[in-house]
């Protein structure tokens, strides 16, 4: 009688134990990427004939191309769900919206696209 209630008992909780890790699994595929991952890449701005960009790279340094000869290296974080950036050898730092949705990047009163 213990074997059977023992048997059954772990029959019972191995299917709980089972299903939280299903339906775990589950969200962690349905999850929207997060803003980081949306914002690894290069976005850019075409004006007068000429492309401006930014790009993130994934350990967290990137440069913007302001023109052919301005390139300006920085280092990105995320806070409050926004890339905040600072460019190499200031201490300012510049945050930027994100809409991840929109593809979009707003920047300086621009917005810039997400090259894919």
């Amino acid at each position: 009688m213990k074997n059977k209630l023992l048997i059954t008992f772990m029959t019972l909780a191995l299917g709980f134990f089972t299903s939280c890790k299903n339906q775990t699994v589950q969200k962690i595929k349905n999850a929207e990427p997060s803003q980081k991952d949306c914002l690894i890449g290069k976005w850019v701005y075409t004006e007068s004939n000429f492309e401006k960009s930014f790009s993130f790279n994934a350990d967290k340094t990137g440069a913007e191309v302001y023109s052919e000869t301005e390139i300006r290296p920085y280092t990105w974080t995320i806070k409050d769900g926004n890339p905040t950036i600072v460019y190499n050898g200031e201490t300012r730092e510049w945050p930027f919206n994100l809409n991840c949705e929109k593809g979009e990047l707003a920047v300086f009163g621009l917005t810039f696209k997400k090259r894919l």
